[in-house]
């Protein structure tokens, strides 16, 4: 199953899966469309309308969406994020910086190669999430025992 139709199909189990999918489609995205990316990059006046609407699928897929995921997660009780917009932008940044990086220079951030630069980016963006999941409701066994007053 390609990555988008992961992501699109519900939830995928847990904040780590959610955040290892999520971004190993922004990754994935990002890593095929290096040669557009150069272009956009070194000579953003040359795709003319084509610029503008490509950061607007950039931004529209990677950065709304998962914003639009923290916000959601905000609103069922599951997380508290003061700021899911800011969020997920920061958390996408440090994906996009790492392309555009290698797309521009061949070179990854401290010379780490992929896998391990995305295994830091999960573990980093769920450790973040992390401390705004709310715990789970306790189940209290004596709050069903209709004999207690």
């Amino acid at each position: 199953m390609a990555a988008r139709e992961q992501y699109d199909a519900g939830e995928p189990g847990g904040v780590e899966q959610a955040v290892r999918t999520a971004g190993h489609l922004i990754w994935t995205n990002l890593k095929q469309s290096e040669d557009l990316l150069k272009v956009m990059l070194r000579e953003p006046g040359a795709l003319g309308d084509l610029d503008e609407k490509t950061w607007q699928i950039i931004t529209d897929n990677a950065y709304q969406r998962f914003a639009d995921e923290l916000a959601a997660s905000n609103r069922s009780g599951r997380t508290r994020i003061p700021d899911p917009e800011a969020a997920a932008s920061v958390a996408i940044a440090s994906l996009s910086y790492a392309a555009t990086l290698q797309a521009l220079t061949g070179r990854s951030p401290g010379n780490i190669d992929d896998s391990r630069y995305f295994e830091a980016w999960v573990n980093q963006t769920v450790s973040m999430l992390s401390q705004y999941t709310n715990p789970a409701p306790s189940r209290k066994p004596w709050a069903d025992n209709k004999f207690q007053e």
